[in-house]
Formats: structure tokens, sequence, C-alpha cells
């Protein structure tokens, strides 16, 4: 018999997934009581739930495009990965999505928290694998066309940094790859100094219950990740992508395979954005603007759409002067990146979504800012 687990379900959420040109349907928005992941980003937005959500959620749509991405270039395309390993995977972030695209017979999820992986296999259908403190004593005989590990190696002492990369590409079947994320020493602060090694450590993480000696924070160079990729997996060549995951991690790609293309170093992650502004303008009239941009290479933003109700309403292109994204990202091409909607409204709640494809057919939904949540009117809700 399946014994409960303490969560809520988020099902109005459910209309937003659809929201697109290739609608998400009945998503689990189940998210467990002890997700550390989502409590983390709800305490660092102020405790903010609403805030939180459109960041857990839309986090874990971003790792899918990631996936989907370099997916398609190891081969053609996600539905021919034959055997996918979600290594460290929480509680379900990105599972939820996947197995959308996926089916769950060929997903693997794999966490310390033994809790993570029953809920997981309970709710998404998912094979599922308790890992331990040790790589040495892992038990698992499957092998992966795709390893996937999303922020591990940011919090590994360097005693067990080395061992899990070379575990982990021992999972890998012929021709697969090892995707991973890491921490670059340009996220540290500017009076920390990354020692002659390229590895630092400090016992301080977001987790309430792991020691923090054994998950803490870690920052790496890319020379010391050149020497521990050559050591942990014979392989000279690999592949790096600066702050591909949530425009924050480096994403680096080693493959069971004596080549690598250097496609792979440009990972196309979809577009982002923001809502700005929401306003009344008459009794019929309801204004959206904001900003929406792609940093990828060769991407760029196709249109932004308004979703009402579920319908599309509009579309448009970001086309309005907006130096100060430009000078945020250091990215001279994002200057016209502002775009503006007059949207018809009634007195009934009306509930908006915007949504942002780029060139590649990659979609992102954008989330207001916390201040803009509380400031819309009373009809519009998800706005």
């Amino acid at each position: 018999m399946e014994r409960p687990f303490p969560y809520h379900i988020h099902p109005e959420f459910n209309d937003v997934f659809r929201c697109r040109n290739r609608p998400l349907r009945d998503v689990s928005t189940a998210i467990h009581d002890d997700d550390e992941m989502f409590s983390y980003i709800k305490e660092y937005g102020e405790n903010d739930q609403q805030t939180a959500l459109w960041e857990y959620f839309t986090g874990g749509l971003h790792m899918l495009n990631l996936v989907r991405d370099l997916a398609g270039k190891k081969c053609s395309s996600l539905i021919n990965i034959r055997s996918f390993l979600d290594f460290a995977s929480g509680y379900g972030r990105l599972t939820r999505f996947l197995v959308k695209e996926l089916s769950r017979e060929r997903i693997w999820v794999c966490d310390i928290y033994a809790n993570a992986v029953e809920f997981q296999e309970q709710q998404f259908g998912v094979h599922g694998v308790e890992s331990v403190p040790d790589p040495e004593d892992f038990p698992c005989d499957e092998r992966f066309d795709f390893v996937f590990v999303a922020s591990l190696f940011s919090h590994l002492p360097e005693g067990m940094f080395t061992k899990w990369l070379g575990k982990l590409y021992s999972l890998l079947a012929p021709k697969g790859i090892l995707v991973f994320s890491v921490h670059d020493e340009a996220l540290l602060p500017s009076n920390v100094a990354m020692p002659a090694t390229g590895f630092l450590f400090q016992p301080h993480s977001e987790s309430r219950s792991l020691d923090k000696n054994q998950y803490g924070s870690t920052w790496v160079n890319e020379e010391f990740m050149r020497k521990a990729i050559r050591e942990a997996t014979g392989r000279e060549v690999y592949a790096r992508n600066r702050r591909g995951l949530w425009k924050l991690q480096d994403v680096y790609v080693v493959a069971d395979d004596e080549y690598l293309s250097s496609s792979y170093n440009h990972i196309a992650w979809g577009p982002e954005g923001r809502i700005e502004q929401c306003k009344i303008l008459s009794s019929s009239e309801l204004l959206l603007s904001g900003w929406a941009a792609d940093l990828s290479r060769g991407g760029f933003v196709a249109e932004v759409q308004v979703w009402i109700n579920l319908k599309i309403l509009a579309r448009t292109v970001p086309d309005i002067a907006r130096p100060d994204v430009a000078l945020a990202f250091n990215n001279k091409t994002l200057g016209t990146s502002g775009w503006q909607f007059v949207a018809p409204v009634t007195a009934k709640e009306q509930r908006i979504v915007v949504n942002v494809v780029n060139n590649l057919g990659t979609e992102t939904f954008l989330q207001p800012g916390m201040a803009l949540t509380s400031l819309c009117p009373t009809q519009v809700k998800w706005c």
C-alpha cells in the first residue's frame, strides 16, 4: 500500500501550462512539504508564495528546455533518448515536465532523500533509485543515454567532487552524455579569492538536514574542471556553457564519444523577460508591458503572446527601446527588447498569461515581479 506524503497542489497552474504553442496538459503541480528547493526559493523571495511558485515551475521548464536542446544535439530529439537519469533530482522540479515529453518507462530519478525518490515514483510514475553519501557504495546496474545533474557539484567537497563525476560518467551507455552544473569562480563575492587549486568549498548551504561538511557551497574555475574531467573520465574534450542553468550555474557536457560538437557550447535554454506593468486604462482596456529577450547564441524572440482565459488574444514582437536591458546584460542587441499590449477586458475575472517564443520554438512564461502581483487590477489573475 502506498503511504501518503504531505504535499500541496496548485491546480491553477494547469491553465498556465496550457497557454503555449506546445501545451503541457495535466502537469502534476504537487509540491512536497519537505521540498528544500521550493522552501529556499520562497525564503529568498521574502516568503511570497505566488512568486515562489512561478519561480519554481518556470525554473523546471528552463531545465526542460536545456535538456531538450542537448538531446536534440545528441540524437535529433528528446524522444530518441532510451534511458534518462536525473541525479540529485530533489522532489521533481524537472520530472513533472519531463514526463510530458519522454515516456515514464525511460526516466530514472535519484536523490539522497528516500522520501524524494518515493514521492516522484508515486506522483510521476518513474523509476526511483536512492542515493548514498559515498559513490563507491552507489547501487545502480542501469546504463543511461543521458545523465543530468543539476546543482549537485555546486555543493560537493573536493574529496567527493571527482569521485562522483567518475561514478556518474561510468553509468553512461555507449555514446551517452553527462550534463552537470557548477558554480564558476565568477560567482564568488568580490572579497573572496579563489585558491590556487581552482577549487573553493565552504560548509554552508540551503539544506536544513544534510551535513554541511558533505553538502556545502562549492566554486571552481575551468582549469580545475579540465583536470577533474580528465581524471574522472579520461576525456580531454568537454563543452562548457556559461550560466546555462537558471542563468546562474555553468553547464558542462562530457560524452562517451571521441567527438563532441562545438554546438554543445551554445545551449538554447529559451527566452526570458518580465511583466513590469499591468493597469486599467479605461472600463474596457488593460495595459500590459515589459521586456523579453533571448540570450542564447543565434536566438531571438519570435513573438510575445498574451493569453486570456486560455485563448491567445494578441501577438507582438519586442520593438520598444530598452537601453536599461541592454546595459544590464551588456548586450547592445537587446536595446529594443520592450513590448506592450493594450487588451480588452471585462468586469469578469481575467486569467492572463504572457508566453514568449523564440525562433527555435522554445517557450517561456513571463512572471510578474513581487510588487506587480499586488498592484494588478482585482479582475486580473496570473498576469
